[in-house]
C-alpha cells in the first residue's frame, strides 16, 4: 500500500535492507471508536512492516517518489524496484474499473444479495468485454 502522509518514514531507523529500505515495527493503535473490544483484542500488538521509497520513472506520472509499506519482507524474492510496477498496474486497474463502472452505469448496484451483486458484476464486465471485442 501506498503511505499516507501523516505517517513519519525515517529511513535511519529499522533493520536497514538497502537504500530507503527497511524493516520497521508498526505498534497496535489506540482502539477506535467503531472497533469493538473483541476485534481490537484479537489483533496483534505490532507488525513487522517494510517500508521503501520508490521512483517512478514512467513518464505521464505526477507523482515521481512513492513510500510504500508491504508485509512482503524479503528483498531477495521481492525487489525494490519492482514495487514501482506493482504500483503502476494497481493505477491502471482503478482507471480501468472506474472507466467501466461509468461507461456500463454501475455507480448504483440494484441487486440486494451478495450473489447477485456478483452475478450483476459478472454480467457489467461480460458485457463490456463483448462490447470491446466488437469493437475491434
Amino acid at each position: 500500500m501506498r503511505l499516507h502522509q501523516r505517517r513519519v518514514v525515517d529511513f535511519q531507523h529499522g533493520q536497514r535492507l538497502g537504500h530507503e529500505d527497511h524493516v520497521v515495527s508498526w505498534t497496535k493503535p489506540v482502539r477506535p471508536a467503531w472497533m469493538d473490544e473483541a476485534t481490537y483484542a484479537a489483533l496483534p500488538a505490532a507488525v513487522e512492516m517494510r517500508e521503501l521509497r520508490v521512483q517512478v520513472t514512467q513518464r505521464g506520472f505526477r507523482t515521481r517518489v512513492v513510500l510504500v509499506a508491504t508485509t512482503s519482507l524479503d528483498p531477495k524474492a521481492f525487489a525494490k524496484e519492482d514495487f514501482a510496477g506493482l504500483y503502476r498496474a494497481r493505477w491502471h486497474a482503478e482507471l480501468d474499473l472506474g472507466s467501466i463502472k461509468q461507461t456500463m452505469q454501475m455507480d448504483v448496484l440494484r441487486c440486494k444479495s451478495p450473489e447477485m451483486v456478483r452475478k450483476e458484476i459478472w454480467g457489467h464486465l461480460l458485457v463490456d468485454n463483448l462490447i470491446r471485442a466488437a469493437m475491434a
